[in-house]
C-alpha cells in the first residue's frame, strides 16, 4: 500500500470503531460554525471563535484547495450512525519534495472531550500518513499549555523535538509552539540467529486460558537477572489467573508472542477498586523472559498499554508502579517513557542478601 493514495483523486472517506470521516465539504459549514464558534474548542487554535457562517465556509475552501494542490486534508469526524460533528482532523501539510514529512492538526468538540475520540482515530491518522502517503515523518505543532494535545501526542508514539518561542501571532499575541513528531519504522535488517526484535512479535490481551504461559514468562523473569517483586516460588497458577482477572475487569493486560508462539513478555494493570480511583491504572507489572531484554519489548508493550488505556470507559487518566530504587535501567526506561518519580519508600524492599533498599512510586499522567 506505500504511497498508494492519490489526495485528490481517491474518496478519502473511512471508518473507525465509533466514527465516520469524509473530507470537508460545504455541507459541513453550518455544524462547522457551531464547533469553531466555541471559544474553548479554539482557545489553542490560530483563529478566533467563528461568528459568521461565511467565515466556517472559508475553512471548508482552505481544506478544498489544500487537497486540490495534493498539499493536505481535512476531514469531518461524524459518528458512525450519522448525527453531528464531533470534531476535525486531517493533515494541514502534506511535503513531497526535498523530504516526505506531514504536519497534522485536529480539533474536537466540548462535549466529546475525555471520550478517547482522537486516541481511536490517531493510529489510523498514523496508518494513513506512514503507508498510504510513504511519509517519513509526522510532526504536530502544540501551542505552550496545550496539555491534553500534548498528552495525546505522547500517548500514540510521539517525540518532543523542541519548544519554538515565539512562532506564532494570532488574537494578538506571540505564542510558544512545542515541535513534536514521529517516524516510520526504518526498513527492517534480516534478524541475526536467535535474535526477536519489539516488531518481530504479536500483541494481544491475555485471557484466562494464556495463564499457564503467562505462568511460565514470570517464573523465568522472576528467576532471571533483575528479578521480580515475587521469587519463582512466589508465583502460581493462581496468583497469575488473579492478575489476569482483575485486569480483564476495567484494566489492562496485554502479552507479546514470539512467531513460533512463546509468549515472551507482558504488562498488566488494574484499576485499584474504589470508585474515587477509577481513573487510575494501578498495581503495574511487567515481564520480559530473559535473554529478550533490552530489544525493546518492555518499552513497545507500554506504549500499547498506553494506547489501550486511553480507550478504557471510565477514563483512565493516570497509571503508576513502584520499582526498586536500585533498578536503574528500570528507573530509566520509565523515565523515558514519561513516568516522574513521585515519592520514595525508604527501606520497604528487603534484598536476597539482607539489605533494605528504597521503593520509588512512580506516575504518569494520560
Amino acid at each position: 500500500m506505500s504511497g498508494a493514495i492519490d489526495l485528490v483523486r481517491d474518496p478519502l472517506a473511512w471508518r473507525t470503531e465509533r466514527f465516520a470521516l469524509r473530507p470537508l465539504e460545504d455541507a459541513d459549514a453550518s455544524d462547522l460554525l457551531r464547533h469553531l464558534g466555541d471559544p474553548a474548542v479554539v482557545a489553542f487554535m490560530d483563529t478566533a471563535p467563528l461568528a459568521e457562517l461565511d467565515e466556517a465556509l472559508a475553512v471548508v475552501r482552505w481544506a478544498q484547495e489544500r487537497r486540490a494542490d495534493d498539499a493536505g486534508v481535512r476531514w469531518s469526524i461524524r459518528p458512525r450512525d450519522g448525527g453531528a460533528l464531533v470534531g476535525t482532523c486531517g493533515f494541514n501539510l502534506v511535503q513531497r519534495e526535498r523530504g516526505r514529512r506531514g504536519e497534522i492538526a485536529y480539533d474536537v468538540g466540548r462535549a466529546h472531550w475525555g471520550q478517547g475520540v482522537m486516541d481511536e482515530i490517531m493510529p489510523h491518522l498514523l496508518t494513513f500518513g506512514f503507508e498510504g502517503l510513504a511519509l517519513r515523518r509526522i510532526e504536530a505543532l502544540v501551542a505552550d499549555g496545550n496539555d491534553p494535545s500534548r498528552r495525546l501526542l505522547e500517548r500514540h508514539g510521539f517525540a518532543r523535538e523542541g519548544l519554538l518561542r515565539d512562532h506564532g501571532f494570532w488574537k494578538d499575541r506571540y505564542w510558544d509552539q512545542l515541535v513534536y513528531a514521529r517516524f516510520a519504522a526504518p526498513p527492517a535488517a534480516a534478524p541475526a540467529p536467535g535474535s526477536l526484535r519489539s516488531d518481530g512479535v504479536t500483541v494481544r490481551p491475555l485471557g484466562p486460558d494464556d495463564a499457564p504461559a503467562a505462568l511460565d514468562l514470570y517464573r523465568a523473569a522472576a528467576a532471571g537477572p533483575g528479578g521480580l517483586a515475587r521469587r519463582p516460588d512466589e508465583i502460581d497458577l493462581d496468583h497469575v489467573r488473579g492478575f489476569i482477572a482483575s485486569a480483564l475487569q476495567g484494566g489492562v493486560t496485554l502479552g507479546a508472542w514470539t512467531p513460533a508462539g512463546e509468549l515472551c513478555a507482558e504488562v498488566h494493570a488494574a484499576r485499584p477498586g474504589p470508585a474515587q480511583f477509577e481513573h487510575v491504572l494501578s498495581d503495574l507489572t511487567v515481564a520480559v523472559r530473559p535473554g529478550l531484554q533490552g530489544r525493546g519489548l518492555g518499552s513497545r508493550l507500554f506504549r500499547d498499554l498506553f494506547e489501550a488505556a486511553a480507550r478504557l470507559q471510565p477514563r483512565i487518566e493516570r497509571v503508576e508502579l513502584m520499582v526498586r530504587a536500585g533498578a536503574g535501567d528500570a528507573v530509566r526506561l520509565y523515565e523515558r517513557l514519561g513516568f516522574r518519580i513521585e515519592g520514595r519508600f525508604e527501606g520497604r524492599v528487603r534484598l536476597p542478601d539482607g539489605r533494605l533498599e528504597d521503593d520509588l512510586a512512580m506516575g504518569r499522567r494520560l
